[in-house]
């Protein structure tokens, strides 16, 4: 699909989920119309509930290479769905977050478009970082949510300076070979083992 001109490969890395408002509109009307002429609605249904699925692989990762959630700082990079946008509707981020959250860790988030949006959305509940190197500090484990440029800049030996282990990348930014030695690198799309 990548190669088609029409289509182009822009949108279509690996991640956690899709976010934004606009797919969730489309495929609501694709299961509407197909409802109205009485035809199936199985692969829509099927492909929406894999996508809300998707979300929980994140915190099952962290889950998996640290034993458990609870007490363990977690660091989120990058909070809205689209990079370069301050836009958080239907962000990945949220389940991302609530399901840390409610596992007993503590959250720490940074993304240099949207603080404000997300003080309105989490409160209290997380703490908010100053930049992505302080949000990194002391964490047990650094989730990647978003393929901001200044999150593809951070080299391997930044997360081994501020941070324990592991790395979840959930864009599919970082080279495993480059990591190697870095921590454990999970990357989605690859699974928990590799």
């Amino acid at each position: 699909m990548g190669f088609d001109e029409r289509i182009g490969p822009k949108f279509l890395d690996a991640g956690l989920r899709w976010g934004g408002s606009c797919l969730p509109k489309g495929l609501a009307a694709l299961h509407s119309f197909a409802k109205k002429v009485g035809s199936g609605t199985g692969l829509v249904d099927d492909v929406v509930s894999i996508n809300q699925r998707q979300a929980g692989k994140a915190a099952e990762f962290a889950r998996a290479a640290l034993g458990t959630l609870e007490r363990k700082h977690i660091a989120v990079l990058g909070i809205v769905f689209k990079p370069e946008t301050d836009d958080l509707r239907d962000a990945v981020s949220i389940p991302v977050v609530n399901s840390l959250v409610q596992s007993g860790a503590s959250v720490t988030i940074w993304d240099s478009r949207a603080m404000i949006g997300a003080q309105r959305i989490f409160g209290d509940r997380v703490k908010y970082a100053t930049n992505a190197l302080d949000c990194l500090e002391g964490a047990d484990c650094c989730i990647l949510v978003t393929e901001s440029p200044e999150f593809k800049d951070l080299k391997p030996r930044t997360f081994v300076q501020k941070m324990r282990k592991p790395i979840v990348d959930g864009r599919r930014v970082y080279d495993p070979v480059e990591f190697t030695g870095a921590g454990r690198l999970l990357v989605i799309g690859l699974g928990p083992e590799d």
